[in-house]
């Protein structure tokens, strides 16, 4: 009914109430729990959920603010970056990816979110699919949680666009890794240093788009440093340190990639 285990509902139920998150209301916080759960799983509109739980569209209203309200409040607590001193048990107990990814700290994606902006916002928010979205970044670890979510970018903008814009937002909690640690990602994101992308050519999964557009996005996002007032000289220093990046996780990639061949030839 909600997608989601049994033992999970009842933890975060007991999170709720245990930090006193929620107003005093005739409704149990598992019905405001269900109710939202409901709502954003399904995408069941205000009338079905009146007509599933009995309550007026006020109160459903209400109630999915509420439960917004403290579920975030628990995102800090629940949501953590990982620790980048310990190799995830699920990389090192598994000799399809041990020793070769022993210094990779999870995974990292974009995903767009349906979306329905106000009438003069719309054009902004169409992606590639001709649809409004907000496009979402996540962090996952190996053992499928989410350490790090950043939300409400327009459905317009590339994935390389929004990492990019969250390693220059000094106020940002995301940890850029340093070297030799890294993040995987697909071939929407750059294959710069703290980041492994895949071959050219080479996707971790189908994407929608053609590569050619991924491939256009560094011109795109060295006019976005244009706009934002980066004077000549920065924005050279920039790219040069960038390229430095650059060409440390190329040879980083050529390297891991010869250690593999030669393990799998020697078999």
């Amino acid at each position: 009914m909600c997608r989601m285990h049994r033992d999970t509902f009842e933890a975060i139920v007991q999170l709720i109430r245990g930090r006193n998150l929620l107003p005093s209301s005739s409704l149990s916080a598992e019905e405001s729990l269900m109710m939202f759960l409901r709502t954003v799983a399904h995408s069941d509109h205000n009338r079905e959920i009146q007509d599933r739980f009995c309550h007026s569209g006020e109160t459903v209203h209400q109630h999915f603010d509420n439960m917004l309200t403290a579920l975030s409040a628990l995102a800090p607590d629940v949501i953590k970056l990982p620790n980048m001193n310990i190799v995830p048990p699920e990389i090192q107990h598994n000799p399809k990816y041990w020793p070769w990814f022993k210094d990779c700290i999870g995974a990292i994606d974009g995903t767009h979110l349906m979306v329905v902006p106000p009438a003069h916002q719309q054009t902004v928010y169409r992606g590639r699919k001709h649809s409004c979205t907000q496009n979402t970044m996540a962090a996952c670890s190996f053992d499928m949680l989410f350490t790090y979510v950043n939300t409400g970018w327009e459905g317009s903008a590339a994935d390389s666009r929004v990492l990019t814009e969250i390693l220059r937002n000094p106020d940002d909690p995301f940890v850029a890794p340093l070297p030799p640690k890294y993040y995987v990602v697909d071939s929407g994101y750059s294959n710069t240093q703290g980041f492994l992308a895949p071959f050219r050519g080479q996707r971790q999964y189908e994407v929608d788009f053609p590569v050619e557009d991924i491939e256009g996005e560094g011109e795109q996002e060295g006019q976005q440093e244009q706009q934002h007032g980066m004077d000549a000289q920065e924005a050279e220093t920039s790219e040069m340190d960038g390229q430095q990046q650059r060409n440390y996780m190329v040879d980083f990639r050529d390297h891991l990639a010869n250690q593999m061949w030669d393990s799998y030839r020697r078999q």
